[in-house]
């Protein structure tokens, strides 16, 4: 009997529950396993268990920034990809924080499950 892939993980990190909503329903369809979470205090939870294939975390949430989360969560997971979203100009921040990529919001859905499909292809 052929072994049973694992699903990829994929974690969204955003204080906006609608948007948490959409893109685990999105992602969800196209057969990754999704966690949510609110801020950058349960990430760090989460990931003293496991480290995610995937990690996108929105700029703006109570307690840290998203720059910050991807600095910790870098140092502890150094092989995750992380995407750094925002609706302000913080692609910057992002990428000197650890970030492998950043889009702007809104961006396409398509756009962010063609680049995570890449990234699991590696």
């Amino acid at each position: 009997m052929p072994e049973k892939k694992e699903k990829k993980t994929v974690l969204i990190i955003d204080d906006n529950g609608a948007v948490r909503g959409v893109l685990r329903e999105i992602l969800a369809s196209t057969g990754l396993a999704v966690s949510c979470c609110g801020d950058g205090y349960s990430a760090l939870e989460l990931s003293e268990k496991k480290c995610f294939d995937v990690i996108i975390t929105d700029y703006r949430m109570p307690g840290m920034t998203g720059a910050d989360i991807t600095r910790l969560l870098r140092a502890r997971c150094p092989d995750t990809f992380i995407i750094g979203i925002s609706a302000g100009h913080k692609d910057k921040d992002f990428i000197e924080a650890g970030a492998d990529v950043f889009l702007r919001k809104p961006f396409p859905f398509k756009e962010l499950v063609s680049m995570i499909r890449g990234r699991m292809e590696k």
